[in-house]
């Protein structure tokens, strides 16, 4: 989840729904992952989140996969993860 998503949603509802939309407290998703890394650098935003990706627009979506692993940044990303989570279910037969 990046900075600027977590933040925009907060922002937006923290009048009616207080810190729903914060995952942590006092950090961010991003700065919590970042903090971890041995180069921040290695942190992949990907493509700009303002649009869902669909069967026609897949490059709007972002997936990072390592190994066994994957994961998108939110459900706007929904169908490259579920692409590559068959792909990834048909080699490993």
């Amino acid at each position: 989840l990046l900075k600027s998503q977590e933040l925009l949603a907060y922002n937006m509802t923290k009048l009616w729904m207080k810190d729903y939309y914060l995952t942590y407290p006092e950090i961010t998703v991003e700065d919590e992952v970042t903090s971890v890394l041995s180069d921040s650098s290695n942190f992949l935003k990907g493509s700009s989140p303002l649009f869902r990706d669909n069967f026609t627009h897949l490059k709007r979506g972002f997936i990072v996969k390592d190994r066994n692993y994957i994961s998108a940044r939110w459900p706007g990303d929904i169908y490259n993860f579920s692409l590559e989570f068959i792909k990834m279910i048909k080699d490993d037969k």
